[in-house]
């Protein structure tokens, strides 16, 4: 058995947050790979045959920690701030469907 705790970073605004070179490159790269683990665990929970874990890194990595007999938490952070609401949303409807998933035991 193993223990994996991961940290994701989240989902940037590009356009409004102003980034430029490098760390532009960085953000469209997070939300890729975001938006792969998201179509993951809809492709999961809806137990569709094919996951998309090959399509990036993350979902390389996280492989092992959906699915099948793991047991997984996830941890969904939230901001009370009006400005941050669509994100929030998103954040929260990603932990919904995380919660979805059904494990092999």
């Amino acid at each position: 058995s193993h223990l994996s705790v991961v940290d994701l970073a989240g989902c940037e605004q590009v356009k409004q947050s102003g980034v430029a070179g490098l760390r532009l490159k960085e953000a469209v790269g997070i939300n890729s790979s975001l938006l792969v683990l998201g179509k993951v665990i809809s492709a999961l929970s809806e137990g569709r045959a094919h996951v998309p874990y090959f399509e990036t890194k993350l979902t390389r990595l996280l492989r092992s920690s959906f699915g099948g007999s793991s047991r997984t938490t996830c941890i969904v952070t939230a901001s009370p701030d009006d400005e941050h609401a669509e994100n929030t949303v998103q954040a929260l409807r990603f932990g919904e469907r995380c919660a979805t998933i059904v494990n092999s035991a």
